[in-house]
């Protein structure tokens, strides 16, 4: 369950225009929510993937900042226009919202 109220409007905007949401993280982890994860589920993982390769995954980064990651599964193989749609979902969403 996702405890923010916002990340989950958002979410569901996304599932209801048809957006293929994530059910994988980066690290091949099934999602409990597609398209979220929440950052304090891997940390001590993810803590020391960072130490040992110096790189770690975007939402992460973000995670450790206290700002949520959504992830949209979008293959560079679908059109340019379905692409940007999920992008374009996705702000009109947080604009609503906020």
């Amino acid at each position: 369950m996702v405890e923010d109220v916002a990340i989950s409007n958002i979410i569901s905007r996304l599932k209801n225009n048809g957006i293929k949401l994530a059910v994988k993280d980066y690290f091949r982890k099934t999602l409990k929510v597609p398209g979220f994860r929440s950052h304090k589920s891997m940390e001590p993982f993810l803590s020391l993937w960072v130490k040992f390769t110096g790189a770690g995954p975007f939402a992460y980064t973000l995670g450790k900042k206290g700002i949520p990651c959504i992830t949209i599964e979008s293959s560079w193989r679908d059109s340019e226009e379905k692409r940007v749609l999920a992008q374009i979902t996705f702000l009109k969403s947080w604009i609503e919202i906020i």
